[in-house]
């Protein structure tokens, strides 16, 4: 009974549960992971649209869980993604060759704050 209470109230107040999705790269040469945690997403959005990894036509392994791993070399917090009102954080794993890019685009694009290098 106390979780469909905390259920409810955390969509009555607009929050999501706890989730994240980590994303993979399966090349060998691919030195980037991404995990999108959700801030205010629906889960059903989020899973169907916002964990579906668009890189370039190389495949990735998606892969659930409640929150991001530690390890993150640079965070974009509370990202928009354009046209929505949904917010989310994108951490980013392995090598630093892409900071640059990825902190614009997290600045300028999506309205985050970047924490990172």
């Amino acid at each position: 009974m106390r979780l469909l209470t905390l259920i409810l109230l955390l969509a009555a107040s607009g929050q999501a549960l706890a989730e994240a999705c980590l994303i993979v790269p399966q090349e060998a040469s691919a030195n980037m992971s991404v995990c999108q945690q959700n801030r205010s997403i629906p889960p059903h959005i989020f899973r169907a649209g916002f964990c579906q990894p668009r890189i370039n036509g190389r495949k990735a392994t998606v892969s659930f869980t409640e929150q991001c791993p530690g390890g993150a070399i640079a965070t974009c917090r509370n990202a928009q993604t354009p046209g929505t009102l949904y917010r989310q954080d994108i951490l980013y794993y392995g090598s630093q060759h892409a900071l640059a890019a990825l902190r614009n685009t997290c600045e300028r694009r999506n309205n985050g704050v970047w924490l990172g290098r």
